[in-house]
């Protein structure tokens, strides 16, 4: 039990793991609760009060976070949420062009952040292209690396939510214990291997021993 302890990887604590709003270990449980949290806190500082148990259980309704077949899947109806990174529309400032819902997809799945606007082809009044606007898709990217430390900063300041992560990453990631394959624990019969043999020597004994030829 002990040899086995040895070799065993130490159970890796939060402070040595990273955890990024998008890393697919993490359950989508939690990228809920953080969003919530998020529109829960901006409500009170907007209204000076805490939401009712009735809005929160409607706020929850409508955060949902899926991870399926290696994307992440949302579906966000909250006011709050757009206000703080939503991406206004230059033309309709009571509209989003970029609402939260979009941002957040993007920020999960990786994708390109630009802000684009429709406008006529010069070259053929009958098609349409798209014109990335510069200082929206920079807000959108300042708004985004915004709700990434957002969401380092919140993921592992609750003690039982830490501890839950901790468990998944080491059962997931930190659990294997490599084979040495340098031939030091060969003991084959009739065959002393001295303890300072080259290790080069040692590799080769015990790739042979695998196989059906001999030296």
């Amino acid at each position: 039990m002990k040899d086995l302890e040895l070799i065993i990887p130490k159970d890796l604590k939060a402070t040595e793991i990273m955890a990024n709003i998008n890393s697919p270990w993490i359950p989508t449980q939690y990228l809920e609760e953080f969003l919530m949290e998020l529109s829960a806190n901006h409500y009170e500082k907007q209204y000076g009060d805490k939401m009712t148990d009735y809005q929160l259980g409607n706020l929850k309704e409508n955060i949902k976070v899926e991870h399926l077949n290696g994307a992440y899947e949302v579906s966000i109806r909250s006011d709050g949420l757009n206000e703080l990174y939503g991406i206004r529309h230059k033309d309709k400032p009571h509209s989003y062009k970029a609402p939260f819902e979009s941002l957040l997809n993007r920020v999960l799945n990786n994708k390109d952040l630009s802000v684009k606007y429709a406008q006529v082809d010069p070259n053929d009044p009958k098609k349409e292209i798209f014109i990335t606007d510069e200082e929206q898709s920079n807000l959108a990217k300042q708004k985004a690396e915004e709700l990434k430390e957002a969401f380092k900063d919140w993921i592992y300041k609750d003690y039982a939510r830490r501890t839950h992560l901790e468990q998944i990453y080491n059962d997931t990631f930190n659990n294997l214990v490599l084979k040495p394959n340098d031939g030091s624990q060969l003991e084959l019969e009739g065959l002393i291997i001295i303890s300072n043999c080259d290790p080069t020597k040692r590799t080769l004994f015990l790739e042979l021993s695998k196989t059906d030829r001999c030296v």
